[in-house]
């Protein structure tokens, strides 16, 4: 019995919504336009959000100047499905140029972060600028639809996966299976990797009270304190 509920401590670590950035506060977004470029300095931790419009099967490019640090661009479509990651070996300075074929019209984002937020290095400053907005050829949208769907497959795989976790008889099983779903989701499809964030924290808090219940039942004493903080944290 310790050995499990030694699991279920870990996935009680694992739930909590910090752990996932659930309850993080969100950047403040920048909108791009053309002829308009902007510069801000980038510390470790820290993560700066751009949007651009663009309409259907358009194309942009963008320039990232890396001037004292070494950044990672990852891309989204409107409905928050990651498209790209762009990071090419420059080291911390030099550009990295950025593009994006529009499938459909809307609002698309850009996260510029640290490439290695593991470690201590020194503030730095970039550059992010749109330098062409076009019509996109037909290749360019032929990747981004091959792109799209590769990624709607090993999503539909990820859920079915997700979905499957009901099967399983432990909840702290239960639970674990559907944070790594969650994780690996969060920045495709933010919105199943909530859902199945907040079913693990329930299957959590089944796993915490199945543990009361057991220690109830086998006349041990139960620490009411531990355990009323640990429920009321998931």
């Amino acid at each position: 019995m310790h050995e499990y509920w030694s699991k279920v401590l870990i996935l009680v670590g694992f739930a909590f919504p910090a752990q996932l950035g659930i309850d993080q506060n969100k950047p403040s977004t920048f909108p791009l336009q053309p002829g308009r470029p902007i510069e801000r300095t980038l510390s470790v931790g820290q993560l700066h959000t751009y949007t651009v419009n663009l309409e259907r099967e358009q194309f942009v490019q963008l320039v990232v100047d890396q001037r004292g640090i070494d950044v990672v661009i990852r891309t989204f479509s409107p409905s928050g499905q990651r498209l790209g990651e762009f990071d090419s070996p420059n080291g911390s300075n030099g550009p990295e140029n950025v593009t994006i074929a529009a499938s459909v019209a809307g609002q698309y984002r850009l996260d510029v972060a640290p490439i290695d937020p593991s470690r201590n290095l020194p503030p730095g400053l970039y550059q992010i600028q749109i330098v062409q907005v076009r019509k996109a050829t037909e290749e360019e949208l032929k990747t981004t639809r091959n792109q799209e769907l590769l990624k709607a497959k090993g999503l539909d795989l990820l859920q079915d996966v997700a979905r499957a976790a009901d099967q399983f008889r432990r909840p702290a099983t239960r639970a674990g299976l559907l944070i790594k779903a969650a994780q690996q989701l969060w920045d495709s499809d933010e919105m199943h990797a909530r859902r199945f964030m907040e079913q693990a924290i329930d299957n959590v808090r089944e796993a915490i009270e199945g543990y009361i219940l057991a220690l109830q039942d086998d006349g041990l004493p139960v620490p009411e304190e531990h355990f009323d903080a640990l429920l009321v944290a998931v």
